[in-house]
């Protein structure tokens, strides 16, 4: 994934928490849930975050210039 599209996901999922969260005050619901849902969405967003570094780490490594080649 692209930066951009990085950010774009996280403000998003992070409005939408907001939105979700204020529902669930409001309904009476118990910390333990809300808690449990905002360590789901911590999780999604590092997921995201990562999901480009492995390509990167064997592109590395895939490198002729490599000094373990020479």
């Amino acid at each position: 994934m692209e930066k951009s599209t990085k950010i774009i996901v996280t403000i998003v999922a992070v409005i939408v928490w907001m939105i979700i969260n204020g529902l669930m005050h409001n309904a009476g619901v118990p910390a333990v849930v809300k808690n449990a849902f905002m360590f789901v969405l911590i999780a999604g967003l590092i997921a995201v975050w990562k999901s480009g570094k492995k390509n990167n780490d064997n592109n590395k490594n895939n490198n002729n210039s490599s000094i373990l080649q020479k």
